[in-house]
């Protein structure tokens, strides 16, 4: 998934950002996908372990870090 390139069935990063939209989700040129946040986490977020950006291997990876951090914000504001 390199530079753009995408077999047939495979995650794109605009996939990603569907599934989580406060989400930016890119390929570097080193073949890592990355993530962050569209909006500023809080002191409180940052200290639940919440982190404004993801990087993965792989999309599935990449979800996979969203998805962790999303539980994390969650569990922040609920304890705020």
């Amino acid at each position: 998934m390199r530079n753009g390139g995408n077999p047939a069935g495979a995650i794109t990063p605009p996939d990603v950002e569907r599934l989580f939209p406060a989400w930016g989700v890119w390929v570097s040129d080193t073949g890592h996908w990355w993530a962050a946040r569209l909006a500023n986490l809080s002191p409180a977020e940052l200290r639940a372990g919440c982190r404004p950006f993801v990087r993965g291997l792989t999309g599935t990876d990449a979800i996979d870090g969203i998805e962790e951090q999303e539980q994390l914000l969650s569990s922040a504001d609920r304890a705020s």
